[in-house]
């Protein structure tokens, strides 16, 4: 659709209504992951800097045409809530240290083409509902190589949830390579001493 500063933004099935548009987005994302791979590997060769980039995704609807000023600026484009929540996702990756997040509706869609994992549940600035976020992975090609990765986050996240946090807090120790464990391990130290507070497991963001 446009450029905003350093980021991209893109719809799918509008204005022509497209099949799948969910499983679409999500592909894109991936095949956007893996030419970058490509161009980093190239960009060490050359000296020059690696390059690392944030999706979100969010399947919804929203309001799309014209918008603008007549004489001055008309942009077809799309705007409402649904719109604002993949911007957020977006920006939500770098307190995960991942690259690309989905929301629940999208990944209700997608679920049985891709591999995700479950990260939190989590209410994003201006917004009163909650919303589970999921990361998008791989390809179902690579389902076997991460299998038990994924298993065993999601039983810690499952600790986590039911707040039994010194539990949580021993295997996402665990996992000390995993950005998002070593993150959710913070939290449930944070916890523990009264630090933050996390209701009915809804951990609630105040900044974009």
């Amino acid at each position: 659709d446009k450029y905003i500063g350093d980021a991209v933004m893109a719809f799918f099935s509008a204005p022509l209504k497209v099949d799948r548009h969910s499983y679409l987005a999500c592909k894109t994302a991936l095949e956007q992951s893996e030419k970058l791979k490509k161009i980093n590997l190239e960009n060490a060769l050359k000296n020059l800097p690696h390059i690392e980039i944030r999706i979100g995704i969010n399947t919804g609807e929203a309001m799309h045409g014209n918008l603008g000023s007549k004489g001055k600026k008309i942009n077809y484009t799309v705007i409402g809530d649904n719109v604002n929540l993949a911007s957020r996702l977006e920006a939500i990756n770098k307190n995960y240290g991942t690259h690309m997040i989905v929301s629940e509706s999208t990944y209700k869609t997608v679920q049985d083409d891709f591999i995700f994992r479950e990260l939190d549940t989590i209410q994003v600035k201006w917004k009163s509902q909650a919303v589970k976020i999921y990361e998008l992975l791989w390809n179902l090609e690579s389902a076997d190589t991460f299998k038990t990765i994924i298993q065993n986050y999601h039983n810690w996240l499952n600790l986590y949830y039911a707040w039994k946090y010194n539990e949580a807090l021993v295997y996402f120790e665990k996992n000390i390579d995993d950005t998002a464990s070593s993150i959710l391990k913070k939290r449930c130290e944070n916890i523990l001493q009264w630090n933050e507070t996390v209701e009915n497991g809804v951990y609630i963001y105040n900044s974009k």
